[in-house]
């Protein structure tokens, strides 16, 4: 499904002495009326648009997708600039 990203949620970044991992949570919104994804893949079991109420009823591997969706709605959401390349002009 192509989106637009919006902006960033919260960067991560935790250091570990095999290297270091990052995970970026961006907002994002669809492009065009493509729907989600409908099959199972590698990625995810399943995919679709829900509301929040929506959201709340179903039966989730644990509460990090809830606590996200409730970030983006009520902020803040940091411009895409923040993440800049290192060694860039501010």
């Amino acid at each position: 499904m192509p989106i637009a990203l919006e902006g960033i949620l919260r960067i991560e970044h935790s250091p570990r002495l095999d290297g270091s991992r990052m995970r970026v949570v961006f907002v994002a919104r669809p492009v065009d009326d493509t729907q989600p994804l409908s099959e199972p893949n590698e990625h995810s079991l399943e995919a679709r648009y829900v509301t929040l109420e929506e959201l709340v009823a179903l039966d989730l591997r644990g509460r990090e997708v809830a606590f996200w969706f409730n970030r983006a709605q009520a902020g803040p959401v940091f411009p895409l600039d923040v993440m800049q390349p290192e060694g860039e002009p501010q």
